[in-house]
């Protein structure tokens, strides 16, 4: 007795599975592309080497760049970074590093100008104040030197009416 597809699929209570239907026409259209390929493999294996070599020289020469770009970079930071060389009785700013909640615009954290009466080769410099026989000692990094003139300390205000 023969069975069938019927017969079967409710003997074995598994749902039945399709297979989809590919025309050749389209295999046909690909293939002739396909047949272009590199058969030889000397030929392959040297123009993978060329592209190797062409890609190690493209990363030496950006390499060598960075390098030219980071010493030029350097020469202009170093260039535009003012002397820190204070010498005896000439007159500084000091930095307030103070933390102040709510500082005006215009006001500055710079104070002074104050006198350099000592510098040590370590880095640490005693100031004096101008208006006091006060000195005390200071972190050279937060010392700057002192350009201008005068420093008026009285306010002025301006009413807009």
């Amino acid at each position: 007795m023969a069975q069938t597809v019927e017969d079967t699929s409710e003997v074995s209570r598994q749902p039945q599975k399709f297979f989809k239907v590919v025309s050749t026409c389209q295999h046909s259209s690909r293939m002739p592309d396909s047949l272009f390929l590199n058969f030889d493999a000397k030929a392959v294996g040297e123009k993978r080497l060329l592209q190797l070599n062409e890609l190690a020289e493209f990363r030496l020469a950006a390499f060598e760049n960075a390098k030219i770009y980071k010493e030029r970079a350097k020469k202009w930071h170093n260039r535009k970074i003012s002397s820190s060389v204070f010498e005896l009785s000439e007159k500084v700013l000091l930095f307030n590093s103070r933390l102040k909640l709510f500082p005006g615009k215009l006001k500055s954290c710079w104070t002074g100008p104050f006198v350099v009466t000592t510098v040590s080769p370590y880095g640490h410099i005693e100031l004096q104040s101008r208006h006091s026989d006060e000195r005390f000692i200071v972190n050279g990094q937060r010392v700057k030197h002192y350009l201008g003139g005068e420093v008026e300390q009285e306010r002025s205000t301006l009413l807009l009416t």
